[in-house]
């Protein structure tokens, strides 16, 4: 969980201002406030923030655009997991500019996101679905390598101190887990398809990746991850 990798990569202390970017239900941004920090949720989908705030209703929970969010002053931590893989590539300097406005001097930016090859063998398997229908299979999901992402960082005044990509095999619970996974992930390709190609679409791609995905009864997705820590450096004379 990307709660224990940040426990480890941030160095500020308990009572420390933390933002948690994409705070989803919650989930993280309770558990750093159980270790001691002062932190606010911050997602820009309502439906998360509502849960959030139903889920733990003693904390701050913000309904912001990560892009350009600012907390009412600045963060000693910025906190993200599996965020920064949904801003398209395109946005990615503009979403570093305005975490980076977000922290103070020497702030840390810790996160966790999709690195890249991730879930590349359903990513391939899906493309060679479409390709066989004559239609073209697009995602606006941005997986950085490690290569990638650092002069990102630093263009947006931040040093890198930690950085590392892995592979990891997650293990699913369910019995259908590919064809979960592609109707709750990976909706955008399928644009305006009827309901029913997009079902058998996904139907065919889990027949396709049993082989290579599951094992001894369990689904795995082919997760490639990758950890950074930078902090803010101070501003330019």
């Amino acid at each position: 969980m990307m709660y224990e990798n940040a426990a480890v990569l941030l160095s500020v202390k308990p009572g420390s201002r933390i933002v948690d970017l994409g705070c989803g239900n919650g989930a993280r941004t309770a558990k750093l406030a159980g270790a001691g920090y002062d932190v606010v949720g911050v997602d820009d989908s309502p439906g998360m923030i509502a849960l959030a705030r139903k889920n733990y209703p003693d904390l701050p929970f913000i309904l912001a655009d990560v892009l350009d969010f600012r907390p009412d002053r600045p963060a000693d931590a910025v906190v993200s997991s599996a965020v920064l893989n949904r801003i398209p590539a395109e946005d990615q300097d503009t979403l570093l500019a305005n975490i980076a406005a977000c922290l103070r001097v020497e702030g840390e930016f810790v996160f966790e996101t999709g690195g890249r090859g991730n879930h590349a063998q359903i990513h391939g398997t899906l493309a060679d679905l479409f390709r066989e229908r004559g239609l073209e299979y697009r995602t606006s999901y941005y997986f950085p390598s490690i290569g990638d992402y650092t002069p990102k960082l630093e263009r947006a005044g931040m040093a890198v101190d930690f950085s590392a990509q892995f592979k990891r095999s997650a293990p699913q619970k369910s019995e259908h887990a590919i064809i979960d996974w592609i109707l709750t992930s990976d909706r955008e390709p399928f644009g305006d398809l009827p309901e029913t190609e997009i079902r058998s679409i996904a139907a065919e791609a889990e027949t396709r990746l049993r082989s290579r995905l599951f094992r001894e009864g369990v689904w795995y997705l082919d997760d490639v991850r990758l950890q950074m820590k930078a902090r803010r450096r101070a501003d330019p004379d």
